[in-house]
């Protein structure tokens, strides 16, 4: 109530928890606008975006298989799948359910081990973007999934049994990639989407959002946050209505802790304009 900003214990579902809940709180904090949608949506209408992550995707339908592949793999996106990605069809459970929605094969192992993945092969863009050596959780719990597919490209393991838990293989013009951890990081899956060729607007792994003209970060540590636009603009401090820059393709700007931001990007002047009119009205 008074602004001053604590740490509290938390208990949580350890698999949905982490999978979910904590997964979207990282998610923001890519330095890319992002959007949220369900599985079943796919089915629905068209989706064109650069990376999709797919965090508990463990049943499907028939349509949303065929718009997986007719959709989502026919065009050039990566598609990052977790830990048990089609585990479930028809009520039945089974590692061959996974392979015919992901493209990749899978095995089980159902003894409680833990999800923390260590990386093998930094040679490939998408394991390089990572920046880490490993990533997870060490709690152990079972069932876990590791890729036995020889056409896919294996860049991590788990730590406890070694086995592949982190791949990349090509399904028809999408790039297919397994990562069989319940707990992804911030700068993990920021890595994801330098990879997949997101264009990120921020690198201090804040809660971040975007359009083409506005720009919004809320400052979770005080500090200089830099900012990397699409094209040169025009950056207008909306709420304090000052013209901070002009024609930069990048800016940075002091921001105190828990401070938010907002700014336009573009032509100033229209902007201007544009907010002097809706003032008078």
């Amino acid at each position: 109530w008074n602004g001053d900003v604590t740490l509290s214990g938390r208990q949580v579902n350890t698999l949905m928890g982490d999978l979910v809940s904590y997964q979207r709180g990282r998610i923001e904090r890519i330095g890319a606008p992002v959007d949220y949608v369900l599985l079943s949506d796919l089915a629905r209408g068209d989706c064109d975006y650069k990376l999709y992550i797919m965090l508990s995707c463990f049943q499907y339908d028939a349509a949303t298989l065929a718009a997986i592949r007719d959709k989502l793999y026919k065009q050039p996106c990566t598609v990052v799948w977790c830990y048990a990605p089609g585990f479930i069809h028809d009520g039945v459970a089974d590692v061959a359910n996974m392979e015919r929605l992901t493209g990749l094969r899978f095995a089980m192992t159902r003894e409680p081990a833990s999800p923390k993945i260590a990386l093998v092969d930094l040679t490939h863009p998408m394991a390089a973007a990572v920046g880490t050596a490993s990533f997870g959780v060490d709690y152990p719990f079972a069932p876990l999934f590791d890729v036995v597919d020889d056409a896919a490209v294996p860049l991590g393991v788990y730590c406890d049994t070694g086995r592949v838990a982190f791949a990349v293989k090509q399904v028809d013009a999408a790039q297919v990639v397994f990562c069989g951890s319940n707990k992804i990081s911030a700068e993990v899956l920021r890595g994801f989407a330098q990879a997949a060729g997101v264009h990120l607007y921020s690198d201090s792994l804040d809660p971040f959002e975007a359009n083409e003209q506005f720009v919004m970060l809320h400052a979770s540590r005080s500090g200089q946050k830099m900012f990397y636009l699409k094209r040169p603009s025009d950056v207008v401090d909306v709420f304090g209505g000052d013209v901070l820059f002009r024609q930069v393709s990048e800016f940075a700007v002091p921001i105190e802790a828990e401070q938010t931001r907002l700014f336009f990007v573009g032509d100033s002047a229209e902007f201007l304009e544009y907010m002097a009119g809706h003032r008078s009205e």
